[in-house]
């Protein structure tokens, strides 16, 4: 845009107090990948001095990809003048900011915005994509004057194929300007693994520049100049082009690349790039880099975490390091642990990982006291307990695994007799555990011998009559706890023939400390009483006022009050047999 020289004085200074957002890398691939761009512009022409202060609330880009690509990722940015709408639609679909970034200023502002449209693209592929409710016409209007009016979108997306080399693609983001007041910016590109320069390529989106104003305007990596003539002539790189499509009348914005295998050198792990311009006002919002890159690529994988000792501040970390690269990865990597961001220890691979290799770790570490009971565990891979890398990897940003850790400090079960369920005075007696009020631990059981013979299993089968005494054991030695409880059985007959053998019926199993109050009536069959028996004495003999009754069945009913309240009820029959 050409300025008069009020107008380009002012829009100097306005420029000159905007505050940026560093470009950093914010995402990082390693596969047999490649990048590509669509987008477009809300400016119905070049904006300048001379041109209609309007803008669209829409616009349409088409993605068109080769047999056998299929989409990994797919971001989307837009944006524009003002502070900033950070809410719009694409295919209809809304889609809020997940991230943004503003140059501000006293006067004017300039805004963008990122989302993660991964699914969203990978559903549709190939075809037709509209971004629209991006709305800046109420906007816009202060910015006409200075020739500042715009307003876009594009979105990066990579995909891979089978028929493409292993290659390394880095997209790095933030929002940074050059203007006359602020006429060059320089960057380095950090994490870059070249280990063939071959087809390497690095694209831009940038916003804002104009074909009409290029004066001292340049783009170079590593003091090499870039250029892709004609569409991007050497001295006017950002000039609203799109060099994916060829397309040249993207106003105000770019979407471009450039070869640059003849730039960089194998061995390379970053790459310097300088943007210029003496008077044109220049954001860049977005930089992919695509390189060969047959590396390693370590990565954890956390399987579990347990206390090793009861209630000691031990825990026992069992998880593994896979080599998800392309390259081998070597023995000596360090691995290390932190715990809310402190180090605790670091440990070494042993092995010789090739791609889709996994060596097992099991560490035992202790957690300080000083750790609440709720706590970050890191344990990040490539990493010497200085947040040093010591090998090249094909992905550098995949190393750590954070895990929320609730650290409970285990204590001995809680178990009470209204926990227990026994079925008796059957030919299968027995005897269950309700575990859901036992506690978080992990439990194994026992009746009658409190060192041996423990079960998974929180029931008993075929338990005799009598006292018994059950045992809950955790399996990481926290205690053992036990509990004692009677099985109560009831003959179904007796033979009263004073020989000394079964002469007495009476219930077999109570034990007075557990039943406080009981008794045990003994019926005929047309329901009068016949006697009152104490389960604690010997019994019933099967006399009525001194005389003897006649063979056949009785009836009984028992009520029993266990020591903690609790009522034990049960009726049935027997049969009284005379044996001469």
């Amino acid at each position: 845009m050409k300025l008069n020289p009020l107008i380009f004085i002012i829009s100097c200074l306005l420029v000159y107090s905007l505050h940026a957002q560093d470009i950093e890398l914010y995402n990082q691939f390693s596969d047999k990948v490649d990048f590509t761009m669509i987008g477009n512009t809300l400016n119905t022409e070049e904006n300048g001095l001379t041109t209609s202060c309007s803008i669209l609330t829409s616009s349409m880009a088409s993605l068109n990809l080769d047999a056998g690509d299929t989409i990994v990722s797919a971001y989307l940015y837009w944006a524009g003048s003002g502070s900033g709408d950070f809410e719009v639609t694409l295919n209809n679909q809304t889609i809020i900011a997940e991230r943004t970034f503003l140059l501000a200023s006293s006067e004017l502002n300039f805004f963008s915005a990122f989302a993660d449209v991964t699914n969203q693209v990978q559903a549709i592929g190939s075809g037709n994509y509209t971004l629209a409710d991006l709305d800046l016409t109420n906007v816009i209007p202060n910015y006409c004057p200075q020739g500042l009016n715009f307003g876009g979108w594009a979105i990066i997306i990579v995909f891979s194929n089978d028929n493409l080399p292993v290659n390394q693609i880095n997209i790095y983001d933030g929002l940074e300007s050059i203007s006359a007041s602020n006429t060059n910016i320089t960057i380095q590109l950090d994490n870059l693994n070249v280990i063939d320069n071959t087809a390497a390529k690095i694209g831009f989106l940038t916003w804002e520049g104009d074909t009409t104003n290029s004066i001292g305007e340049s783009l170079t990596i590593n003091g090499n100049i870039l250029t892709n003539p004609p569409l991007n002539p050497i001295n006017n790189v950002f000039n609203g082009t799109n060099s994916f499509t060829g397309e040249s009348d993207l106003f105000n914005m770019d979407l471009d690349f450039y070869m640059i295998e003849n730039y960089i050198n194998i061995g390379d792990t970053s790459a310097t790039i300088e943007l210029r311009s003496s008077q044109d006002f220049i954001m860049l919002n977005s930089v992919v880099t695509k390189v060969n890159s047959k590396l390693p690529d370590a990565i954890v994988v956390l399987n579990s975490f347990q206390p090793s000792v009861c209630n000691e501040r031990e825990v026992i970390i069992d998880f593994d390091i896979s080599n998800v690269g392309f390259n081998t990865l070597n023995p000596n990597t360090p691995v290390s642990l932190y715990i809310d961001n402190v180090l605790i220890t670091t440990i070494f691979t042993q092995d010789t990982l090739l791609p889709n290799q996994s060596e097992n770790f099991n560490e035992i570490i202790s957690i300080p006291n000083s750790v609440p009971q709720d706590f970050i565990l890191t344990i990040v891979v490539d990493d010497d307990g200085n947040g040093n890398s010591t090998v090249f990897e094909s992905n550098e940003l995949n190393n750590s695994l954070p895990q929320e850790i609730n650290f409970t400090e285990l204590e001995l079960p809680n178990l009470t007799l209204s926990d227990i369920t026994i079925i008796d005075n059957t030919t299968n007696n027995t005897i269950s555990i309700n575990t859901s009020n036992l506690g978080s631990g992990d439990y194994e059981f026992s009746i009658d011998d409190e060192f041996n013979n423990y079960q998974d299993e929180p029931i008993f089968h075929n338990v005799s009559t009598g006292i018994h005494t059950i045992y809950v054991r955790d399996k990481n030695n926290c205690g053992v706890i036990s509990i004692e409880v009677v099985v109560i059985g009831f003959p179904n007959f007796f033979t009263p023939n004073n020989d000394g053998h079964n002469d007495y019926w009476n219930a077999n199993g109570l034990d007075t400390d557990f039943y406080t109050n009981s008794g045990i009536y003994i019926y005929n069959r047309f329901g009068k009483i016949l006697a009152i028996i104490d389960p604690t004495l010997n019994g019933w003999d099967g006399l009525y006022n001194g005389k003897e009754l006649p063979q056949t069945d009785y009836w009984f009913s028992v009520e029993l009050v266990r020591s903690d309240g609790s009522i034990y009820e049960r009726k049935g029959h027997f049969s009284l047999v005379r044996r001469r």
